[in-house]
């Protein structure tokens, strides 16, 4: 069973990811959080194998969350959620050491897919 935490400061999105996760008889959800200024708490007490972490976020965006738990946690796999194809913003990501990304716009059937394949 893979553990799938969410970051994503739009709720519905969340609670969407969430239901869905824990749907799926592959994934388990570990956690769904709204921006990454306790991220490395959140890792600690959720222990997720994967995250889902949106780009654009108050806060803590995730391109600094994706470089704090590569620092801290390089084991854990990071898949940027975005809403659109900004290839600045996604090279970025994949920069700091984000596995891959996926267009918000992604049916959510085809997520196990996608994750399965980290």
């Amino acid at each position: 069973m893979i553990r799938v935490a969410v970051y994503d400061d739009n709720k519905h999105r969340r609670e969407s990811l969430q239901a869905f996760i824990s749907l799926s008889s592959e994934l388990k959800h570990a956690g769904s959080f709204e921006n990454c200024a306790n991220i490395l708490q959140d890792v600690a007490a959720t222990f997720p194998d994967i995250i889902l972490m949106d780009i654009e976020m108050p806060v803590v965006n995730g391109l600094q969350g994706v470089k704090l738990v590569k620092k801290q946690y390089p084991h854990i796999k990071i898949i940027m959620q975005t809403a659109f194809d900004d290839d600045d913003k996604i090279f970025a990501a994949l920069q700091a050491g984000a596995e891959g990304y996926i267009l918000k716009q992604l049916p959510l059937f085809k997520l196990p897919k996608a994750l399965m394949k980290l």
